[in-house]
């Protein structure tokens, strides 16, 4: 089972400040399943764009300290060609074009479910996530943001197979699977 940490919930295994203690309880579980190859856990580099807005430094060194923990989506970009501009006397320069957005129609039906403003920068995270996980091929996208578990139903269904849980509620699902524990 491929499963998607949103950026609340793999900051907060990385900080250690998720409330309530048990949904805390519940990621450090998710990992050690995660580890034990159980599942596999995935975060995209969303997560870390994100992150880099904190105004803490201590929180900012031990967030950038952990990036190699989770593995990020391999598609979570894609490069669209180059820029080639040329100067005179032989100087060249080429750059790289890319986008995050790697599924648009998708992301258009994001933005409009969650009703999102162009102005809401900063809130375009939380449809990029969710397209990340969706193109990825996961098949649950764990998150504490109340706006995106408020629409997980509409949500769920316009990223099917993938479904939106909390952490203690994928726990509960992997607690129910027949010896998924017995090698934690």
């Amino acid at each position: 089972m491929k499963v998607y940490l949103d950026n609340v919930v793999e900051s907060g295994r990385i900080l250690g400040d998720l409330v309530p203690d048990v949904e805390m309880d519940a990621v450090c579980k998710i990992v050690e399943a995660g580890r034990a190859n159980i599942i596999e856990l995935v975060t995209s580099r969303e997560s870390w764009r994100e992150q880099e807005r904190t105004n803490d430094p201590m929180k900012l060194a031990k967030l950038k300290a952990a990036r190699g923990d989770i593995a990020t989506v391999a598609r979570d970009h894609i490069g669209l060609g180059h820029h080639n501009q040329m100067e005179m006397l032989g100087t060249a320069v080429v750059g790289p074009l890319a986008t995050d957005v790697v599924d648009h129609a998708l992301y258009a039906d994001l933005i409009a479910i969650l009703g999102l403003e162009a102005a809401d920068e900063r809130r375009r995270a939380d449809p990029r996530h969710l397209m990340y996980a969706a193109t990825n091929a996961c098949v649950r996208f764990v998150t504490l943001d109340r706006g995106l578990l408020g629409q997980r139903m509409v949500l769920d269904a316009r990223c099917k197979p993938l479904r939106i849980v909390k952490p203690s509620e994928l726990l509960a699902e992997l607690s129910t699977s027949p010896g998924a524990w017995d090698s934690i």
